[in-house]
């Protein structure tokens, strides 16, 4: 019974080492999975997820793909990536996310679940967000398919 409490620890040590505390980034990300989907005025944030240094923000639209021109949709996305990067340095939440050296990812889908466009975001060597144009045109090619 003396050396119960001992054999005990030595068996559950390898536990308390191995579990990991969670970052920033992944109990804003929890949060949000609780809370999804979260409408706005022209759609809701219905899904967010975050795993292998990527933060994505999944939006569906109030609209249908089919009633815009590609040009406007380029044109939207434009609009979206000039609006987020006013903000995306300076927001509080995103930088807790920054500084867990997760990229970002803001995708968009219409009222039918097609891909619209996404805007996406990279760490910079000055550990600021940038918009990285070929990144976003990755995962808009992966939605083509």
């Amino acid at each position: 019974m003396k050396y119960f409490k001992y054999i005990l620890l030595l068996l559950l040590l390898p536990n308390f080492i191995s579990c990991k505390s969670k970052t920033e980034a992944q109990k804003i990300c929890e949060n949000y999975s609780t809370l999804t989907p979260i409408n706005y005025d022209g759609g809701s944030l219905y899904f967010v997820y975050c795993d292998d240094g990527i933060f994505s923000y999944a939006y569906r639209m109030d609209y249908n793909k089919n009633d815009f021109t590609a040009d406007a949709i380029r044109i939207q996305s434009v609009k979206t990536e000039i609006e987020l990067t006013k903000i995306i340095n300076s927001n509080e939440e995103y930088i807790k996310i920054r500084k867990d050296k997760y990229g970002l990812i803001f995708s968009y889908k219409d009222s039918n679940n097609k891909h619209m466009y996404s805007v996406c975001y990279s760490i910079n060597k000055q550990g600021l967000y940038y918009y990285d144009k070929e990144f976003s045109d990755k995962i808009d090619d992966m939605f083509k398919k």
